[in-house]
Formats: structure tokens, C-alpha cells, sequence
């Protein structure tokens, strides 16, 4: 997820990741428990969850951001009901200044000391320059946060400890060494059990679908009609979760391409194609190590082609196996019903003579697109269902 939300957030490259490092660093001086230390580094991973459209030239976009309170609280919205509903306070809280007048209501002590953990960490990530000479700015960092009275003076004090030591400042401008040290501090905890799975996978396809108010619950659509269609071929319970757990993630890779090519309402030009083309291999590597390989493999092949024209992999033929040619079109299913920039979302017949002709064409699978029209009305209600609520 913090791969996924830099993706989304050009000119804060890094910044989630060195936000955790800093969190996790700061616990360990204060000596913090092992819990507290891997929630600091999760924290620092999604705290900016709140801000997810980013454009430095979008000035709305941009009030969003610099108002510190309003992205925690839509932050907090986010991960509430969700997989990290537990860390929802946190968020909310964590820009909360230590001397008060904050909309928590919530002062000095009283704020979590995971908040004030981690407002400290982003402060510090966000005045932290690698492209200037690292060593040399250090003895300004005590003046400078001194001068706040918004942090926790103790913490301060920890901080102004830590900051002697010329490896800490160094890691955080190395990004390769900064993700071996997170690697070795091991952050990521595998998912053991199909409800965390979809959990968190219901969580990214929120992330992705709130990219664009033209695909605001394309994923969540596209995952809950491969949950169907699994059921009617008879999958195993194990295959329809995967499925849709596919479903849910096979966009994630969106988070790389702006607003500005998701929305436009004419033809995409040459150049914004072939950035949209990218997301698919996105999707693969920000899944990948996370998630089942096979989970992976649904969800990333789903813009190949049976005669290897389709992107980014060129896979054809036998490469796709039957859940990848399904998601395919069950994508291109819910892609036509769906409104978009530059059209209305189309009807039975069309959508009909559409997919009919691509499985003609020998694009996508055609006994899989005869499935999908045969499902027409349940499918129709299934959206209907998602939309209302």
C-alpha cells in the first residue's frame, strides 16, 4: 500500500517509507514494545491515506493536503470498517499538535502516544531533503524543531538524540538501504487466512476506485461479479475467494496514472495510452510477495489477449489459464456497463455485440463472454446493489 499510494503522489516518492523507518526508530529509542513498534511502522506506511489524489497543480487537491486536520479525518473515514479499522483513531490524531486546539479535542498527554510518535516522524520526512548535503544540515534540525511548541518534548529530546548518529540521516537518503532496513525490521507480516485477504483487498479496491468518479466502485463491481460467476462454474470455495480477491486488486496499478488520463472525456492521445498501459504491470509487482501467485497472475494478466495483442506481458493462448481469460472479460463486462468520461454506459445489445465481436476476433475467451450475457440480469442487479449502498 505505501508502494502503491507514492505511485499516486509524484514529488513524495519515498516519503511513506521514511516515515515508517523514522516512527519505528523513534519507538525504539523510547522503548516502546515490539507491538507498538510494528503498529508505528504500519502507521508510517498508510498515514497519508487521506490525500488520495495528488496533483501539485490541482489546487483543490492541494487545500486538501496542506489543511493537516482534513485528510486525517478523511483518512480515518477510509480505514474505518475496514482491515485497518484498529488504526483509524490514529490516523484521525495524527496531526494533533501537542499544545491543543485540535479537532480531536484531545491535548498534550492525552493525545495517543502513537500519534505523537508519528506527527513527529512525518514532520521530520517532510523537511528532509536528500538532495542537499545530508551530514551538513544535521545541526540545524535541533534549532528548527525547537522552535515548535507542537511536539512532545520529550519525544523532541529523543529525537535530537537520535539524530547524532550520522547512519540514521543516511538511510533515510538511500532509498535501496532504506528498504533493507525496513525488510530486516520486517514490516511485512504474511496474511495467514482468506478473511484478511479480502479485507485488505476490499480496503485497496477503495483506494483505487476513489482515483476517479468515473470508476467509483469499478473494482469492488468487478470483484463482487467474479464472486458470482465463480459460484455459477462451480469453483471451489478456496477459487472463489481467490477470484475475487483478483477482482478486487486487478487495478491497483491505477494508482500510478494521474487523474488527468483516468478523466478525460476524449481519446486518449498515443503518449496518455501507453501511461495507461502501465498500470497492469504495477498491479503485478505491488502484489507480488504480498499475495498468492496465483491471485497475482488473475489480476495482472487482465488486459492480455487470447492472440497476444493485449498488454503488458503479451501472454496468449494456453499462457492464460481459465480464471485469468475470465477476469479478462468480466473487466471489459463491467468496463462497458459503466459510465465513463467520454460516454454513457452502454445497454444489453450493445455490450452484446461488442464482446461477442472481440471473441470473434479471438481477443477474449467466447464460451466466457456467453456466460457472462447469459448472467445479464443478475449481474445488472449485483450493480444495482453496490450503487445504493
Amino acid at each position: 500500500m505505501s508502494k502503491a499510494l507514492d505511485l499516486s503522489m509524484e514529488g513524495l516518492q519515498d516519503h511513506h517509507r521514511r516515515v515508517a523507518y523514522i516512527a519505528y526508530r523513534l519507538g525504539e529509542k523510547y522503548n516502546l514494545t515490539p507491538t507498538q513498534k510494528r503498529d508505528l511502522v504500519y502507521l508510517g506506511l498508510i498515514h497519508d491515506i487521506g490525500i488520495l489524489r495528488w496533483d501539485a497543480n490541482d489546487e483543490r487537491i492541494r487545500q486538501i493536503a496542506e489543511n493537516e486536520f482534513e485528510h486525517c479525518r478523511r483518512g480515518a473515514l477510509i480505514l474505518k470498517n475496514s482491515y485497518f479499522d484498529h488504526y483509524a483513531r490514529y490516523i484521525f490524531s495524527h496531526h494533533d499538535h501537542y499544545v491543543g486546539k485540535n479537532p480531536s479535542g484531545l491535548t498534550g498527554e492525552e493525545i495517543p502516544l502513537l500519534c505523537r510518535v508519528l506527527f513527529l516522524a512525518d514532520r521530520i520526512a517532510v523537511n528532509f531533503n536528500p538532495e542537499s548535503c545530508i551530514l551538513e544540515k544535521v545541526k540545524y534540525w535541533r534549532e528548527y524543531f525547537t522552535k515548535r511548541k507542537i511536539f512532545d518534548p520529550r519525544l523532541l529530546e529523543v529525537f535530537f538524540e537520535l539524530a547524532e548518529a550520522e547512519e540514521f540521516w543516511l538511510t533515510l537518503g538511500d532509498s535501496d538501504i532504506l528498504n533493507q532496513r525496513l525488510e530486516e525490521i520486517g514490516y511485512a507480516e504474511e496474511l495467514i487466512n482468506l478473511p484478511d485477504m479480502i479485507g485488505l483487498a476490499e480496503l485497496f479496491a477503495k483506494l483505487v476506485d476513489h482515483k476517479s468518479r468515473f470508476t467509483f466502485f469499478h473494482s469492488q463491481l468487478v470483484g463482487e461479479i467474479a464472486e458470482y460467476l465463480g459460484k455459477v462454474l462451480n469453483f471451489g470455495q478456496e477459487d472463489v475467494s481467490f477470484l475475487k480477491i483478483a477482482g478486487l486488486l486487478h487495478d491497483i496499478g491505477k494508482m500510478s496514472v494521474p487523474e488527468s488520463i483516468l478523466e478525460k472525456p476524449g481519446d486518449l492521445t498515443e503518449e496518455e495510452f501507453l501511461c495507461m498501459k502501465k498500470h497492469s504491470f504495477y498491479t503485478y509487482y505491488l502484489l507480488k510477495g504480498v499475495f498468492p501467485e496465483k491471485i497475482v497472475k488473475v489480476a495482472a494478466y487482465h488486459h492480455e489477449k487470447l492472440d497476444g495483442s493485449g498488454y503488458p506481458f503479451k501472454k496468449k493462448g494456453e499462457e492464460l489459464g481459465f480464471e485469468e481469460r475470465l477476469l479478462a472479460v468480466i473487466d471489459i463486462f463491467v468496463a462497458l456497463l459503466e459510465e465513463r468520461p467520454y460516454r454513457k454506459g452502454l445497454d444489453y445489445l450493445e455490450i452484446k455485440g461488442i464482446m461477442e465481436e472481440m471473441g470473434q476476433r479471438n481477443k477474449i475467451d467466447r464460451e466466457l463472454v456467453r456466460v457472462v450475457l447469459d448472467n445479464y440480469p443478475e449481474l445488472q442487479a449485483i450493480k444495482k446493489k453496490l450503487s445504493e449502498a
